[in-house]
């Protein structure tokens, strides 16, 4: 597919009218995007699709908003549906996304993918990939720094951003995705609310970007909480 840089948008095109946003993965960096992104597509027409297998506990209090111990997509849902004036539909899927062809992605189209694990992101990817209109993003951090990856297709054309493999090349040589599925908590070192906060933040900044004003140039940002930085990053022509 070949890419345009800089340009803006058409607010015409199907793009431009997001029918489908599907978040996989509902922790530390799902569960603060989606109480924001709900409220920015809140409108009829649109359907909010949640996904996680794993369940809310006493160790995500200090970093995740929840207001009972379930399943993290359900309870998420549900916390979305009792508010006041909700007109978007929600769905919620109790399971991790495990295979390129869960779901059944639909053109026009949001994909976040929240879940913190290279396995999760290559296979969710590899089903974005296959339509002519979607935005896809892709987060992750460590403890105190992360980065976002995103791409655009419009009209079957990559327009902004990349994959995220291009740049990346210890996510070709992943092998089979461990039977632990696609959990937000699948690794075992600590997270701070702080930096998960941080990717959600650029996810919905770069977003808005996307929608509002000009595809940017650059295909990832990263960030260090510690140095106060977040730096976008303008890859070379491959």
């Amino acid at each position: 597919m070949k890419k345009t840089k800089q340009m803006t948008l058409d607010k015409t095109s199907e793009l431009s009218r997001i029918k489908n946003i599907y978040v996989i993965g509902c922790g530390g960096v799902g569960g603060i995007l989606i109480h924001y992104l709900w409220k920015m597509f809140n409108k009829k027409g649109i359907t909010l699709h949640l996904m996680d297998g794993d369940r809310y506990s006493l160790s995500n209090l200090d970093r995740q908003y929840f207001n009972s111990f379930g399943n993290k997509a359900e309870v998420t849902a549900q916390y979305i549906m009792s508010q006041p004036s909700v007109f978007l539909k929600i769905k919620h899927y109790n399971r991790f996304y495990k295979s390129e062809y869960d779901l059944g992605l639909k053109e026009d189209s949001l994909v976040i993918c929240a879940a913190d694990n290279h396995w999760t992101r290559i296979i969710l990817q590899a089903s974005a990939k296959k339509l002519k209109n979607v935005i896809f993003f892709s987060g992750g951090n460590e403890y105190t720094d992360g980065n976002v990856q995103f791409f655009v297709h419009s009209d079957g054309k990559l327009i902004s951003g990349d994959y995220i493999e291009t740049y990346h090349q210890e996510l070709k040589e992943l092998g089979e995705m461990p039977k632990f599925g696609g959990s937000c908590d699948s690794k075992s070192d600590p997270q701070l609310l702080i930096t998960n906060l941080n990717v959600a933040t650029i996810m919905l900044n770069t977003l808005w970007t996307i929608l509002e004003h000009k595809l940017p140039e650059y295909s990832e940002i990263y960030f260090d909480v510690i140095k106060n930085t977040s730096k976008p990053i303008v890859r070379k022509d491959k």
